[in-house]
Order: C-alpha cells, then sequence, then structure tokens
C-alpha cells in the first residue's frame, strides 16, 4: 500500500508534508509509511478517502481497478444536485436571518437604567450555626426565617469521636503520618 499511497501523492502533486497538512497528522507519519516502517490503520484510511473523495477505495486498500473513481452521468448529475442543495440551504438561511432582523420583536426586557433600584437588597439575614466546640458563627442566609422557627441546625446525637490518624502530603511528594 505505501507504493500506491507515493503513487497517489505523486499523480496530485503533493509531497510528504503537504499531504501530512492534508491528513492533519505529523510528516514523520507519513514517511514512515512512505518507507513501510509503519502501515496505515483503518482510520488513516478512513481519513485519505474522505479527504479525496475522488479516490478509489478499492486501489488504495487492494491495487485493484484505477487511481480515481469513474464519473458516470448519474453520479455527475447526483452531485450536482447535492452542491445545489448546499447552495439553497445557504440562501434560505440568509433570508431568514434578513427577515428576523428586519422584523421589530417586542421583549419584555427592560434596559438596565429603568430597573427599580427599591428591589436592591439593603440588608442581609444572619443564620447562627453553632460548631461542636461551641464556636458561634454568623452566615447570611439565603431563605429567610420562617415566624417562630429556630436559627440554629439540629446536629445528630453521635457516639463521642475521636482522630486516630492525621497524613500530611507535601509538595515535594513526601508525607507524614501521625498515629495517636
Amino acid at each position: 500500500m505505501n507504493e500506491r499511497l507515493a503513487h497517489f501523492m505523486k499523480l496530485e502533486g503533493l509531497t510528504a508534508v503537504k499531504f501530512a497538512e492534508i491528513m492533519e497528522v505529523q510528516p514523520s507519519s507519513i514517511s514512515h509509511l512512505l518507507s513501510g516502517r509503519n502501515k496505515p490503520n483503518f482510520e488513516f484510511i478512513s481519513r485519505i478517502l474522505l479527504r479525496f473523495p475522488q479516490l478509489n477505495p478499492d486501489w488504495i486498500i487492494n491495487g485493484i481497478g484505477s487511481v480515481y473513481k469513474s464519473k458516470t452521468p448519474t453520479e455527475s448529475s447526483n452531485i450536482t444536485d447535492v452542491k445545489n442543495e448546499l447552495f439553497t440551504d445557504v440562501i434560505q438561511s440568509q433570508e431568514l436571518d434578513n427577515l428576523v432582523d428586519s422584523r421589530n420583536v417586542n421583549t419584555n426586557e427592560r434596559p438596565l437604567d429603568a430597573l427599580n433600584h427599591d428591589d436592591d437588597i439593603d440588608e442581609f439575614e444572619f443564620t447562627n450555626v453553632n460548631n461542636d466546640n461551641g464556636a458561634s458563627h454568623e452566615f447570611p442566609s439565603s431563605v429567610p426565617p420562617e415566624p417562630g422557627a429556630s436559627n440554629e441546625i439540629p446536629v445528630p446525637a453521635t457516639a463521642q469521636k475521636s482522630i486516630a490518624r492525621i497524613v500530611l502530603f507535601f509538595s515535594d511528594g513526601t508525607f507524614e503520618d501521625y498515629h495517636k
């Protein structure tokens, strides 16, 4: 296959570097393929067939047939039909964009200057949170408390726990392990 690849590149007038650029691979990969060091994988073969649709897959893979696909009248008319559909879609898309731009769309958005400044929050409500060691901290509450509700968070009763082990990891890759 490396001979067929070299022959195809010669027919297309491509250097190994230019071919590698088109195929989006490293130039060394092409060099290895051409020298026979590496064999092309499925991804490479499918990529070459996508990048060069005129290339005959039977020829590049098995060496059967001609280098390029032969164009029959039905194939060339199908290609023209697809091209016409492609440009029709682009033209229709542009017409739709122009139509949307030309209409005055009414939205419920208000300009920034028209915002009601009475909506600004002047005060935060704080919630008390007690630690296990009895220290109390105040944090802003995102939900206003209900009337008559307690601000304290209930802590479930658990068995007395103690620290059994502490491991410190340092940035140089070492660590210290402390046991009770």
